[in-house]
């Protein structure tokens, strides 16, 4: 029997931009983990290219449609692009479905960005 695990460190860079109007959502970027498969987050950052929006923008994270506790309501910059921070290591299991999204709540149109690493372990 083959006991050993397999790790694998991602890294992602994902960007748009926020339409103005209050209530804008845009989709950051969504993953399907893969099925026998768990997902860990490592590092993160955010960043806007407007910085009078900080607490105006909030990030979220949902895992099947809900609250990824931890990365729900984000609206303080952790890090940023060159310099992800550590962040809680969440687990996701294979087949589920994350989406990051950004909402603006008010404030002016912007480029909104992530950054982050996560790793995927094989659960052979």
């Amino acid at each position: 029997m083959n006991t050993r695990t397999r790790v694998k460190q991602i890294p992602i860079d994902a960007s748009n931009d926020l339409a103005a109007p209050a209530g804008s959502i845009i989709l950051l970027w969504d993953y399907w983990v893969p099925g026998r498969m768990v997902m860990r987050f490592k590092e993160f950052g955010n960043e806007l290219s407007v910085p009078g929006n900080w607490g105006l923008l909030r990030w979220d994270f949902l895992v099947n449609g809900s609250v990824l506790p931890g990365f729900a309501n984000l609206r303080k910059q952790m890090g940023f692009g060159a310099n992800r921070q550590p962040c809680e290591n969440r687990e996701i299991p294979g087949g589920s479905y994350l989406e990051i999204r950004a909402t603006q709540e008010t404030g002016a149109a912007c480029r909104v960005g992530i950054s982050f690493m996560f790793e995927l372990e094989d659960q052979e």
